[in-house]
């Protein structure tokens, strides 16, 4: 349920040396436990769903926040690993 409103969301992202960004966020964040309770809210009030879910993008990336998640997202490239783009243009 959650994971869907990060597709949305603006990543804080961290410059690494070589120039490319990545970012390390929390799945869950501080709605870690209680999806079910935010189900029922999304059915009975949208407006303060929205809220919840825009909170929980907000601190996804608080260093606080990543050890009460079930699930972390890193978001970023390895070293030497050329982008996905030029990997599937070689393969033309």
């Amino acid at each position: 349920m959650l994971a869907t409103a990060f597709y949305r969301a603006r990543y804080s992202r961290s410059s690494t040396s070589s120039g490319s960004s990545s970012a390390l966020l929390a799945c869950e964040g501080i709605a870690s436990g209680i999806e079910p309770v935010i189900a029922q809210v999304r059915d009975h009030d949208a407006a303060l769903y929205t809220r919840i879910i825009q909170l929980v993008i907000q601190t996804a990336s608080d260093p606080s926040i990543l050890g009460t998640s079930s699930h972390l997202l890193y978001i970023g490239q390895a070293q030497g690993v050329p982008p996905f783009r030029s990997q599937v243009e070689a393969c033309r």
